[in-house]
């Protein structure tokens, strides 16, 4: 778990003033004048926050009392197979769970690939939900084949058969994935803030001009 010493170091690294740490991270202001300055034993729960709200903006906590800007690192995870979808699912989860802004893009999503998933796919989704973990998709022009538990209107957009054919991609924190059908099935994950940006950069164009599905 970060010291006290990396949250006042990893403050400076990115030029934030502490009400800039409880704008992102959602802890008082109060609360984090107190734990620099060593009136209060930190929680673990709150140092977890802030070092994720930290690694969000492109901090690395190294060994030791180090930190360093991790724009330049590069990380892939490959799963192979019929552990690989349900380890997508967790990493997902696991990934947005603690983090103060938390959602998950999907796009290109064809949800009758998901079938032989369905029961692990909604799963995830009543999880993500009580987590307050926010769910955008991306998915065909037309295609009327909606998770049941979520609203259609507010959580998909319609996109043309043309964006459609483009890889379909999954966008969460900093990490980007891809699941490759196959046979065998394939998920290959990039974690890289530059890549992630890009990605969730097009999917929000493709949202902000796709079209609101008819129910």
């Amino acid at each position: 778990m970060i010291s006290i010493k990396q949250i006042k170091a990893a403050r400076a690294l990115l030029e934030w003033k502490q009400a800039d740490l409880a704008h992102i991270s959602g802890i008082s202001l109060a609360a984090i004048n107190k734990l620099e300055r060593g009136l209060v034993s930190p929680r673990q729960h709150t140092l977890a926050i802030l070092q994720q709200s930290f690694e969000q903006a492109g901090v690395e906590f190294t060994e030791g009392p180090g930190i360093r800007l991790t724009q330049g690192l590069f990380r892939l995870q490959i799963w192979d197979g019929e552990t690989a979808v349900p380890k997508l699912l967790d990493d997902v989860f696991l990934t947005l769970k603690d983090l103060p802004s938390r959602e998950f893009l999907l796009s290109g999503l064809d949800e009758s690939r998901w079938d032989d998933y369905r029961d692990l796919v909604m799963q995830h989704q009543r999880r993500l939900a009580q987590n307050a973990i926010g769910l955008r998709a991306l998915i065909r022009d037309g295609d009327r084949n909606f998770l049941p538990n979520l609203n259609p209107q507010q959580h998909y957009r319609w996109i043309s058969k043309a964006l459609f054919t483009q890889l379909p991609y999954f966008v969460y924190a900093d990490k980007y994935a891809m699941v490759v059908w196959g046979p065998p099935i394939r998920v290959i994950v990039i974690q890289n803030r530059a890549v992630t940006e890009t990605f969730r950069r097009q999917f929000e164009i493709n949202w902000q001009n796709g079209k609101m599905p008819k129910v």
